[in-house]
Protein backbone atom coordinates (compact mmCIF):
# COMPACT_ATOMS: atom_id res chain seq x y z
CA UNK A 1 0.00 0.00 0.00
CA UNK A 2 2.95 2.34 0.49
CA UNK A 3 5.02 1.91 -2.68
CA UNK A 4 4.60 1.60 -6.43
CA UNK A 5 6.93 0.01 -8.96
CA UNK A 6 7.64 2.58 -11.69
CA UNK A 7 10.10 0.59 -13.80
CA UNK A 8 11.58 -2.90 -13.90
CA UNK A 9 10.77 -6.29 -12.43
CA UNK A 10 11.26 -6.66 -8.66
CA UNK A 11 10.83 -9.55 -6.24
CA UNK A 12 9.78 -9.25 -2.60
CA UNK A 13 12.16 -11.36 -0.48
CA UNK A 14 12.60 -11.81 3.30
CA UNK A 15 15.49 -9.31 3.10
CA UNK A 16 13.63 -6.68 1.05
CA UNK A 17 12.85 -5.97 -2.60
CA UNK A 18 15.35 -7.13 -5.22
CA UNK A 19 15.84 -6.40 -8.91
CA UNK A 20 14.90 -9.41 -11.05
CA UNK A 21 16.06 -8.00 -14.39
CA UNK A 22 18.82 -5.45 -13.71
CA UNK A 23 19.35 -2.81 -16.40
CA UNK A 24 18.75 0.88 -16.85
CA UNK A 25 16.98 2.71 -13.96
CA UNK A 26 14.84 0.19 -12.08
CA UNK A 27 12.62 2.40 -9.90
CA UNK A 28 10.20 2.19 -6.96
CA UNK A 29 8.26 5.28 -5.80
CA UNK A 30 7.22 5.94 -2.21
CA UNK A 31 5.30 8.77 -0.64
CA UNK A 32 3.62 11.92 -1.81
CA UNK A 33 4.49 14.81 -4.12
CA UNK A 34 3.62 17.28 -1.36
CA UNK A 35 6.46 16.07 0.92
CA UNK A 36 8.94 18.90 1.58
CA UNK A 37 11.60 18.37 4.27
CA UNK A 38 12.15 14.75 5.25
CA UNK A 39 14.70 12.08 6.14
CA UNK A 40 14.91 8.53 4.81
CA UNK A 41 16.56 5.48 6.37
CA UNK A 42 16.86 2.31 4.31
CA UNK A 43 19.37 -0.41 3.53
CA UNK A 44 20.95 -1.77 0.36
CA UNK A 45 22.74 -5.00 -0.42
CA UNK A 46 24.85 -5.01 -3.58
CA UNK A 47 24.75 -8.39 -5.32
CA UNK A 48 26.49 -7.33 -8.53
CA UNK A 49 27.53 -4.13 -10.31
CA UNK A 50 26.86 -4.50 -14.02
CA UNK A 51 28.31 -1.45 -15.79
CA UNK A 52 31.19 -3.45 -17.26
CA UNK A 53 28.74 -6.09 -18.56
CA UNK A 54 25.99 -3.82 -19.88
CA UNK A 55 27.94 -1.03 -21.61
CA UNK A 56 28.99 -3.15 -24.63
CA UNK A 57 25.37 -4.17 -25.26
CA UNK A 58 24.35 -0.76 -26.58
CA UNK A 59 21.79 1.84 -25.50
CA UNK A 60 20.21 2.67 -23.22
CA UNK A 61 23.30 2.58 -21.03
CA UNK A 62 25.82 4.65 -19.14
CA UNK A 63 29.30 3.82 -17.95
CA UNK A 64 28.32 3.34 -14.32
CA UNK A 65 26.12 1.36 -11.96
CA UNK A 66 24.59 2.59 -8.73
CA UNK A 67 22.03 2.15 -5.98
CA UNK A 68 20.34 5.44 -5.24
CA UNK A 69 17.68 7.38 -3.40
CA UNK A 70 15.99 10.33 -5.10
CA UNK A 71 14.31 13.02 -3.02
CA UNK A 72 11.57 15.42 -4.13
CA UNK A 73 10.52 13.63 -7.31
CA UNK A 74 7.39 15.05 -8.97
CA UNK A 75 6.68 12.37 -11.57
CA UNK A 76 7.63 12.02 -15.22
CA UNK A 77 7.28 15.29 -17.18
CA UNK A 78 5.85 15.33 -20.68
CA UNK A 79 8.63 14.22 -23.05
CA UNK A 80 6.60 13.18 -26.13
CA UNK A 81 7.16 9.50 -25.22
CA UNK A 82 4.48 7.00 -24.23
CA UNK A 83 4.92 6.08 -21.49
CA UNK A 84 6.92 9.12 -20.35
CA UNK A 85 10.61 8.38 -19.71
CA UNK A 86 12.26 11.63 -18.64
CA UNK A 87 13.16 11.40 -14.92
CA UNK A 88 13.91 15.05 -14.16
CA UNK A 89 13.26 17.65 -13.08
CA UNK A 90 13.54 16.43 -9.52
CA UNK A 91 15.04 17.50 -6.24
CA UNK A 92 18.25 15.46 -6.16
CA UNK A 93 19.53 11.93 -6.68
CA UNK A 94 22.10 10.43 -4.28
CA UNK A 95 24.01 7.80 -6.26
CA UNK A 96 26.24 5.25 -4.51
CA UNK A 97 28.06 4.78 -7.78
CA UNK A 98 30.80 2.68 -9.38
CA UNK A 99 32.07 3.53 -12.86
CA UNK A 100 32.89 0.76 -15.31
CA UNK A 101 36.48 -0.42 -14.96
CA UNK A 102 37.03 1.13 -11.51
CA UNK A 103 37.38 -0.23 -8.00
CA UNK A 104 35.10 1.00 -5.26
CA UNK A 105 32.05 3.24 -5.00
CA UNK A 106 31.52 6.92 -4.25
CA UNK A 107 28.58 9.16 -3.34
CA UNK A 108 27.38 11.71 -5.91
CA UNK A 109 24.51 14.17 -5.51
CA UNK A 110 22.89 14.92 -8.89
CA UNK A 111 20.35 17.74 -9.00
CA UNK A 112 18.42 16.81 -12.13
CA UNK A 113 18.32 20.04 -14.14
CA UNK A 114 21.15 21.46 -11.99
CA UNK A 115 23.61 18.68 -12.82
CA UNK A 116 26.16 17.50 -10.28
CA UNK A 117 25.77 19.23 -6.92
CA UNK A 118 28.55 17.40 -5.05
CA UNK A 119 30.90 14.45 -5.50
CA UNK A 120 32.73 12.46 -2.86
CA UNK A 121 36.51 12.79 -2.93
CA UNK A 122 37.20 9.21 -1.90
CA UNK A 123 36.35 5.74 -3.18
CA UNK A 124 35.16 3.06 -0.79
CA UNK A 125 35.15 -0.69 -1.26
CA UNK A 126 31.71 -2.23 -0.82
CA UNK A 127 31.48 -5.95 -0.15
CA UNK A 128 29.03 -7.84 -2.35
CA UNK A 129 26.35 -9.56 -0.29
CA UNK A 130 26.89 -7.23 2.68
CA UNK A 131 24.02 -5.02 3.90
CA UNK A 132 24.67 -1.30 4.20
CA UNK A 133 22.45 1.33 5.78
CA UNK A 134 21.66 4.59 3.98
CA UNK A 135 20.36 7.80 5.53
CA UNK A 136 19.34 10.69 3.26
CA UNK A 137 17.85 14.08 4.17
CA UNK A 138 16.48 17.13 2.38
CA UNK A 139 16.00 20.48 4.12
CA UNK A 140 14.75 23.85 2.86
CA UNK A 141 17.11 26.76 3.51
CA UNK A 142 16.50 30.51 3.12
CA UNK A 143 16.57 31.67 -0.49
CA UNK A 144 14.90 29.26 -0.96
CA UNK A 145 17.69 26.74 -1.33
CA UNK A 146 17.79 23.02 -0.61
CA UNK A 147 20.37 21.11 1.41
CA UNK A 148 20.77 17.41 0.53
CA UNK A 149 22.72 15.13 2.90
CA UNK A 150 23.66 11.46 2.55
CA UNK A 151 25.65 8.80 4.38
CA UNK A 152 26.08 5.05 4.14
CA UNK A 153 27.69 2.55 6.47
CA UNK A 154 28.13 -1.17 7.11
CA UNK A 155 25.25 -2.54 9.18
CA UNK A 156 27.83 -4.08 11.56
CA UNK A 157 29.19 -0.62 12.44
CA UNK A 158 27.65 2.25 14.43
CA UNK A 159 26.13 5.09 12.44
CA UNK A 160 28.68 7.83 11.65
CA UNK A 161 27.88 11.20 13.17
CA UNK A 162 28.94 13.14 10.07
CA UNK A 163 27.34 13.05 6.63
CA UNK A 164 29.39 11.53 3.82
CA UNK A 165 28.32 14.17 1.31
CA UNK A 166 26.25 17.37 1.39
CA UNK A 167 25.00 19.28 -1.67
CA UNK A 168 23.23 22.63 -1.94
CA UNK A 169 20.81 23.45 -4.76
CA UNK A 170 19.43 26.88 -5.66
CA UNK A 171 16.03 28.51 -6.02
CA UNK A 172 15.29 26.53 -9.20
CA UNK A 173 15.15 23.32 -7.14
CA UNK A 174 11.79 21.64 -6.64
CA UNK A 175 10.47 22.41 -3.17
CA UNK A 176 8.49 19.19 -2.69
CA UNK A 177 8.22 15.65 -4.02
CA UNK A 178 8.20 11.94 -3.25
CA UNK A 179 10.97 9.41 -2.67
CA UNK A 180 12.41 7.02 -5.25
CA UNK A 181 14.57 3.93 -4.82
CA UNK A 182 16.70 3.46 -7.94
CA UNK A 183 18.88 0.56 -9.10
CA UNK A 184 20.87 1.46 -12.22
CA UNK A 185 22.93 -1.24 -13.96
CA UNK A 186 23.16 -3.05 -10.64
CA UNK A 187 21.61 -6.04 -8.91
CA UNK A 188 20.61 -4.89 -5.43
CA UNK A 189 18.16 -5.48 -2.61
CA UNK A 190 16.60 -2.53 -0.78
CA UNK A 191 15.44 -3.25 2.78
CA UNK A 192 12.81 -1.60 4.97
CA UNK A 193 12.23 2.11 4.34
CA UNK A 194 11.56 4.56 7.19
CA UNK A 195 10.59 8.16 6.32
CA UNK A 196 10.22 10.94 8.87
CA UNK A 197 9.61 14.69 8.56
CA UNK A 198 12.49 17.04 9.34
CA UNK A 199 11.19 19.80 11.62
Amino acid sequence: EAAEVIDGNWKLTPEGVRTLDPYYDRVIAIGDMTWTDYEVLTSVTFHKMLADVIVPKGPPFSNHGHASVMLRWRGHPDDDQQPHRKWHSCGALAMWRADAGTEGNEWIWHGGESGFLAKEERMRALELGRRYLIRARVETLPGPKSRYSIKGWDVRQPEPQEWDLVGIDGAQDLQSGSLLLVAHHSDVTFGDVDVRPVP
